[in-house]
């Protein structure tokens, strides 16, 4: 079988490189109104959890941020929704961890 992968990062690479890599753009997107969608994926010990908590900091304040500006911009009152669901799946099991 062959697998494609969107981004494959190194042990050198730190949460911002990881987050540069891969999920900046996503939080872009969603910032103008698309749905986004990160799916970490690794071996037990490799560190998801420990960097996807980086992750989830860093991308909430960019979102909120880029929400913050565009509110300066716009003389209007635009009302925002912002929906995060963060679920770890292992195994057969799923669980909310928010």
């Amino acid at each position: 079988h062959r697998f494609g992968f969107d981004a494959v990062f190194g042990e050198l690479v730190g949460n911002d490189g990881v987050y540069a890599g891969s999920v900046g753009h996503v939080v872009q997107g969603v910032a103008q109104g698309h749905a986004g969608t990160v799916l970490m994926y690794g071996q037990t010990g490799s560190g998801k959890t420990y960097t996807m908590s980086a992750i989830y900091e860093k991308a909430a304040f960019e979102l909120f941020d880029s929400i913050n500006k565009e509110r300066r911009e716009d003389s209007a009152d635009e009302e925002f929704t912002v929906t995060v669901s963060c679920i770890e799946m292992a195994g057969d099991k799923c669980r909310d961890i928010l």
